[in-house]
Order: C-alpha cells, then structure tokens, then sequence
C-alpha cells in the first residue's frame, strides 16, 4: 500500500520487481488467512448442541486444516529463503537510496520536490474521488468489483493513517477519526462479501478432492448448500455495505478546510 501510495514519487527501474516480490509473499499470506476463515466459519456452522462434530464434517475440516498446515509452511519457508532476506535488505537501501532519489527528469524532480502536505492531499482526493466513482452502484455490481473496491477502500484507509501525522489541526483530527471509522466499517463489510465468496470456492475444491467417496459425497452437499446460503448471505452483506458506502459520501474529507 506504501508503495502504490507514493509510485508518483519513487517509480523507478527497480520499483516493480520490489512490487512483485511484496505480493508474492502476500499471496502466500493470503492463501493461509482464507483457510483460517474457513475453518472458524465450518467450526461454528457444524458444531452440534452437545460441542461434537458429524463424522464427515471432521473428515472434511481435517482436509482443510491439512491444506491450511501446508499453507502456513509455504508462509515459513518464504520468511525464511535466502531470496526473502535479500528482498527485504535490498528493499531496504532502495527507500534509502535508490535511483528514484536522484532521478533527474523534470516531472521527477517536480513531484519529489513538492511539500509532503501538498502531496497528500493530492494523493488523497485521487484515491477518495476513485472510491466514490467505483461504489457509486455497489449494489449492481459484480463479485470482482467488490473486491477492487475493498481493495480501494483498504488503500485510502492505510493513506489516510500513513499521512495524519500532517493534520495537526484538532478540527481535522476528529474529521480524521471519523473518516478512518468509515473505511473501516466499510472494508470490514466488502471484506464480509469477499470471505463468503472464497467460502464457496474452498467448498466447491473440497468438493472435487474428498479423500473417499462419502468424502466426496458430503463435499458436495457442502458445495450446494453453500451456493444456496451464499445468495442468501451476500444480499444481506451487500445490502450493509451499499448503506456503509452511502455513510461514508457523507462523512467530510479529513483533509479539506
């Protein structure tokens, strides 16, 4: 998010094999998280009364806690590669002293030569018109746009935390404050919608990989009850974050007088 950020000020030759390192580890943190999500949401929709569990609804939570290990050491070894150290140390002296800092093309120059408050509120009011445009109709749009608006919503809210340091006026704080806890709500209910999409992808791969027959069998009335709760779940969900998208255009820019 840093980096996308403040792309107008450090793009340089080494900018997006930085970029494509980062996300590959983040991928690798995401694949873990989903299954996280999975399994709580499984552990809580299969439980009986008494605490126990169907025998097929622990074979199937079995599986995916077992994919979930083998995500999670994916995660490991990553941190722990040769690649990832010199990732991180090269990262490191690039923000220090990369090329972007002595580039000497005027429009580098002239965006790096900016004040920093002028720069952020620019950068805000790009990212905060985008947001607006994108959710306009929220409640029309598909699973994709969802999640390129959670991923705008995530952006502006981690820019607005990068750079409140520079609203030091108490008016601006408490508009700040305010805008951070609508993006949040926001991203909290995009995020919802996302999870339960990824829900049913888990199920539907369960479904086509049961170790045994009855495995399989019970994946996939797994599946089509989730296809059938998933409508069900993402209408409520969408219609939560159409009403929190709608708060949020009226909640003031933070940075504006």
């Amino acid at each position: 998010s840093a980096l996308s950020l403040f792309k107008p000020v450090v793009a340089d030759q080494e900018y997006e094999r930085f970029k494509r390192g980062l996300r590959d580890l983040s991928h690798k943190l995401g694949e873990a998280r989903d299954l996280d999500v999975y399994i709580a949401r499984s552990t809580v929709s299969n439980a009986r009364e008494n605490g126990s569990f169907p025998p097929l609804a622990l074979e199937r939570v079995g599986r995916v806690q077992s994919e979930r290990d083998r995500a999670y050491q994916r995660v490991i070894s990553a941190l722990q590669s040769k690649r990832f150290r010199l990732l991180m140390h090269n990262f490191d002296i690039w923000i220090e002293a990369g090329p972007w800092c002595t580039l000497d093309e005027p429009k580098s120059q002239a965006v790096r030569d900016q004040t920093i408050l002028d720069f952020a509120v620019h950068v805000l009011e790009l990212r905060w018109r985008k947001l607006k445009h994108r959710g306009r109709h929220l409640d029309r749009l598909s699973s994709e746009e969802h999640h390129r608006i959670r991923i705008d919503a995530k952006k502006m809210r981690y820019a607005s935390e990068f750079l409140s340091s520079l609203m030091a006026d108490p008016r601006h704080r408490r508009r700040h404050k305010m805008f951070i806890a609508a993006l949040e709500s926001l991203q909290t209910r995009l995020g919802d919608l996302n999870d339960v999409q990824t829900e049913h992808e888990i199920a539907a791969r369960l479904a086509r990989s049961g170790a045994t027959a009855a495995g399989r069998s019970d994946a996939v009335r797994v599946a089509a009850g989730h296809r059938g709760e998933q409508k069900e779940r993402m209408a409520a969900l969408l219609g939560l974050a159409f009403q929190v998208h709608r708060q949020l255009l009226n909640t003031r820019p933070f940075w504006k007088s």
